[in-house]
């Protein structure tokens, strides 16, 4: 989920940064879904929003008027089952997490689904389907696949693909040619991941909220740990979306404001009758996805503390 203006953030940010929390008021309520389930916002100022209750990808326009849907139940290409999370990417490709069929599909601009990519939480080659060259998988031998559960990703601006695989409890990666690249907090890592929920990139850094740990740990785009943020204070995080240079992060009742470098920039009470699972800023706006609405803010994030 990339590409969000952060419009008056930056002026925001700079005055705003020591103050307490406040509450987010005065919601209007832009559509009804049945069980939603991510929120992104692409380039032009569309809205995309999973509602995993009837197996769907919606857009809507700004004003919460209907562009399109696609999808639809079932295994086939194109369909989805529970779809866990979507990025627009830069307006002409979008991808989404198709949870239950433990799979990434990437559809054009206009729907058209184009790739699907398998997602192996166990066997001889994680991450993927092993093939018969594969040097682990010995002729005539007899290993167990465990399908993964994408529940969210994310795409990086030189189209590294991340996902957050619940099965596996890490995140996958894959290159720019979409080959699979291994694990992110792995075992063999150097920050191993206890819970993982939630994925974002911004430029060359990817982050990753551990609920284990209650923080978000920071890699590059090649997996290297490199620190973490918000250390024992994010124990209950539904979401990550960028808001330019700066990371929202999204639990049941607030919204918390980080800069890319870590520093913690403002909090925002949310008092909604459903819990948040997604947040999203375009220009001066805030909107906020429960499972059962999507929310516009009368009183925004960056408007509120002026």
């Amino acid at each position: 989920m990339r590409f969000l203006t952060a419009g008056a953030l930056l002026i925001w940010v700079a005055q705003v940064s020591a103050q307490d929390a406040i509450t987010l008021s005065g919601w209007d309520t832009l559509a009804t879904l049945k069980v939603g389930s991510a929120l992104a916002a692409g380039p032009t100022g569309l809205l995309y929003v999973t509602d995993s209750g009837n197996h769907t990808v919606r857009v809507f326009n700004a004003d919460g008027s209907v562009v399109s849907a696609f999808g639809g139940p079932g295994t086939a290409e194109g369909q989805f089952d529970a779809p866990a999370d979507v990025d627009p990417t830069n307006g002409l490709v979008l991808v989404v997490a198709d949870l239950g069929n433990s799979r990434i599909q990437r559809f054009t601009k206009t729907f058209q689904l184009f790739e699907s990519i398998p997602l192996y939480a166990t066997g001889p080659q994680r991450g993927q389907i092993p093939t018969p060259s594969s040097p682990s998988l010995e002729l005539g031998s007899v290993s167990p696949l465990i399908p993964g559960r994408p529940v969210s990703l994310a795409v990086s601006p030189t189209n590294e693909t991340f996902a957050v695989d619940e099965t596996a409890g890490r995140v996958a990666r894959w290159d720019a040619s979409r080959r699979f690249a291994g694990f992110i907090g792995d075992d063999e890592g150097d920050q191993v991941l206890l819970a993982p929920v939630a994925v974002e990139a911004i430029g060359d850094q990817v982050f990753v909220a551990d609920n284990g740990r209650g923080e978000i740990a920071v890699f590059d785009t090649f997996g290297s740990y490199v620190r973490s943020i918000g250390s024992g204070l994010l124990s209950n995080v539904s979401s990550l979306s960028a808001a330019g240079r700066f990371l929202l992060v999204t639990e049941p009742d607030r919204l918390v404001v980080y800069s890319v470098n870590g520093r913690r920039e403002g909090e925002f009470r949310l008092d909604l009758a459903d819990a948040a699972v997604g947040a999203v800023e375009i220009g001066d706006q805030t909107y906020v996805l429960t499972r059962r609405h999507l929310l516009r803010a009368a009183q925004t994030v960056t408007g509120a503390r002026r």
